[in-house]
């Protein structure tokens, strides 16, 4: 696994940009999910895999890129009522300040948030209501409303806004540098004290309710043309500290821990009979969900896969390909486990960790089908009593997933069950917290 180290200075995570002429034509129309995950550079409609970072709640994933004209920037997760904020600074000093910074700050939605730098701009985005105040001679201006474009989802809690440059610079265009981070701010959580969650950089992990202070952020040189966020959080690495394969006698299970990530999209899994030459690739993040990377975290994360295609006995090698936002890919070690039987029960099924876990609101549930089968998904909490019903119907034989939205409920320990026409019955357990 890759091990990168990059230079962090007063808490400012320092990007490396890159950039593509033209302007940004990335689509701000209110969706997201389905209109991300473009090549790096293409300059599209969709938004790119350098322009997307996952923030410090499971879940919430943070979108900016820009071009000469605007700042573009959008959220997936949390709720898109609720407070979307952007701190910038669009003259950035070569020592930031030092997080004191009264005159700086301003109770929003019952958060007075303190600074890691001097800013100027302040921008709120819901899907029914946006602001912006600016920040002249250490003095924030009252809230002006309705005057950028924002679009967000019919269906899902998918937002995104356009924000001209001479809205933040007060009318000087484009800055040359910025310092910026973002957040979500619910203001009736927390007891009336308001809450945050959602930071980007996801360093800025002390969400909570009532005042905060932060003290990570992101630092970038606005150069001309197309800009998105290239390397980020480059106080991290990504670190590989354990990677175990056994045989338990109906499948191989794969599980491995990462103590921290960087730019980290995720893995591909690779597969060889021991005496064969090549190894081959049996699954991948870009279609199975609980193999995406965790982006950009400083905390352990635990993946788990399990390999029901093998189909006889033998000694096989297993080894993971770690692939970052620009597509670089670095390969782990290899792992030997004897199957001792003849592969995996033709009737077996499969029902993976869900992931991320824990999570809030949302998490991915997927899970393997050897043969075509009526299926059933509920979730139930700790008594037993069902919660929801994720689906019922039939399925083909194959790999399948879905999206449980937990909105509405309380934080907690919740089984997730797969029932078959046949009587197969397969659980596990998630975390949810709010």
């Amino acid at each position: 696994m890759k091990r990168v180290v990059l230079m962090v200075l007063m808490g400012i995570a320092l990007i490396n940009a890159t950039t593509v002429s033209g302007v940004r034509n990335v689509s701000v129309n209110g969706t997201i999910q389905g209109e991300n995950g473009a090549a790096n550079g293409s300059n599209g409609a969709s938004w790119e895999n350098d322009e997307v970072q996952s923030t410090s709640t499971g879940g919430v994933d943070f979108y900016l890129t820009w071009d000469d004209n605007n700042l573009y920037v959008g959220w997936v997760g949390g709720s898109k009522s609720q407070q979307h904020i952007v701190w910038i600074d669009t003259d950035p000093q070569p020592t930031p300040t030092d997080g004191s910074g009264s005159v700086n700050t301003f109770d929003y939605g019952n958060i007075t948030a303190t600074l890691p730098f001097t800013g100027n701009f302040f921008v709120n985005i819901q899907d029914t209501y946006n602001e912006y105040r600016t920040n002249t001679g250490g003095t924030w201006s009252g809230g002006t409303s309705g005057a950028l474009t924002v679009s967000a989802s019919g269906t899902t809690d998918d937002i995104e806004a356009v924000i001209p440059w001479n809205t933040i610079t007060n009318g000087n265009g484009r800055p040359g540098s910025i310092y910026f981070f973002s957040y979500i701010n619910d203001p009736a959580g927390g007891g009336g004290t308001g809450f945050v969650y959602g930071n980007a950089p996801s360093q800025n992990t002390n969400s909570g309710g009532g005042n905060q202070t932060f003290s990570h952020y992101f630092g970038q040189t606005v150069t001309g043309g197309v800009n998105p966020f290239g390397t980020v959080d480059a106080s991290l690495a990504v670190e590989l500290s354990a990677f175990t394969v056994v045989w338990n006698g109906r499948y191989v299970e794969l599980n491995w821990t990462t103590e921290s990530e960087l730019n980290n999209a995720g893995y591909i899994i690779y597969r060889r009979r021991t005496g064969r030459q090549e190894f081959e690739k049996i699954a991948d993040f870009r279609t199975v969900p609980g193999l995406r990377g965790a982006g950009n975290s400083s905390r352990p994360h635990v993946y788990h896969y399990a390999d029901s295609a093998l189909i006889s006995a033998g000694t096989y090698e297993y080894r993971l390909a770690d692939v970052d936002y620009t597509g670089r890919t670095d390969f782990s070690r290899s792992v030997r486990v004897e199957v001792t039987t003849g592969g995996a029960d033709p009737s077996s099924i499969v029902l993976y960790p869900n992931y991320p876990n824990p999570f809030n609101p949302a998490t991915t549930i997927a899970y393997y089908l050897r043969n075509d089968d009526v299926v059933h998904i509920n979730i139930y909490d700790l008594n037993g009593r069902k919660v929801r019903t994720l689906f019922s119907g039939y399925r083909s034989a194959g790999e399948h997933s879905l999206v449980f939205n937990a909105q509405g409920l309380a934080s907690g320990v919740y089984i997730y069950r797969l029932l078959t026409e046949k009587g197969v019955v397969r659980s596990r357990r998630m975390l949810l917290i709010r």
